[in-house]
C-alpha cells in the first residue's frame, strides 16, 4: 500500500511540476525591443493606395522588373501593373530567331477578381527577434537581417542574404524593401511604397 501511495504521489508531482520546467530544445521567452511594438502596430493600418515594385536580377546581371500600383476607391482595388520579362531565343531545327528586342513589356490594370488577389495585399510584416536580427533603429530608418522569411512576411522561399529597409516618420510608415538571394543565386528587391 505504501508503494502504491509513494508512486501516485511521484505521478501526481510530476503532473503538477512538469509544466513549470524549461526543457531544452522548446521555445523560451524572448526579451524583444520594446520599439517593435511601433513598427507592428503601423502595419495593422488598412493600406488602401501604394505601389509595389519587384526586381530581380541573375547571377549573370540579367534583370527584369515589375511594377504594381495598387489604388482603393470606394472600397474597389484596381491594380495598374508594368511588367517586364526577357525574351528569348528561338530554335528551330538549324535556325535560330533572335528576338526584335531585350525585354518585352506588358502594362495593363486588374480589377475585380483579379485584384482582389491576396498576392497583392501588403504582408502582415512580424518585427520581432523570433525571425530578424543585427537591427538598428534609427528616427527615420529601421534596418535588419531576416533570419526566416516565411515567420517575417508568410513568404515561404528558401533563400539567403535577406534583409529589409524601413523608412517612416513618426507613426506612418513611406517604404519598405525585403533584399534576399534565391536558390537560383536570383537576388530580389521587393518594395513596398505607401501614399
Amino acid at each position: 500500500m505504501k508503494r502504491i501511495i509513494i508512486a501516485l504521489f511521484l505521478i501526481f508531482s510530476l503532473v503538477i511540476c512538469l509544466p513549470a520546467c524549461n526543457i531544452v530544445g522548446q521555445d523560451t521567452p524572448i526579451e524583444e525591443n520594446p520599439d517593435f511594438a511601433q513598427f507592428n502596430a503601423m502595419f495593422d493600418a488598412k493600406f488602401e493606395n501604394y505601389t509595389i515594385t519587384v526586381s530581380t536580377t541573375s547571377a549573370n546581371k540579367l534583370e527584369v522588373n515589375s511594377e504594381y500600383v495598387v489604388t482603393t476607391v470606394n472600397g474597389e482595388r484596381k491594380v495598374a501593373y508594368v511588367i517586364e520579362t526577357l525574351n528569348s531565343f528561338v530554335v528551330d531545327g538549324d535556325t535560330i530567331i533572335i528576338p526584335d528586342s531585350y525585354k518585352t513589356t506588358t502594362t495593363g490594370v486588374y480589377d475585380g477578381d483579379e485584384s482582389a488577389n491576396t498576392k497583392f495585399d501588403v504582408p502582415h510584416f512580424n518585427f520581432s527577434y523570433k525571425c530578424i536580427k543585427n537591427d538598428v533603429i534609427t528616427p527615420i530608418t529601421f534596418n535588419a537581417d531576416i533570419t526566416s522569411l516565411n515567420d517575417f512576411m508568410g513568404l515561404n522561399e528558401n533563400v539567403t542574404e535577406a534583409e529589409f529597409s524601413l523608412k517612416y516618420s513618426k507613426d506612418t510608415i513611406k517604404s519598405i524593401e525585403i533584399t534576399y538571394v534565391t536558390a537560383n543565386e536570383n537576388t530580389v528587391v521587393i518594395t513596398y511604397t505607401f501614399n
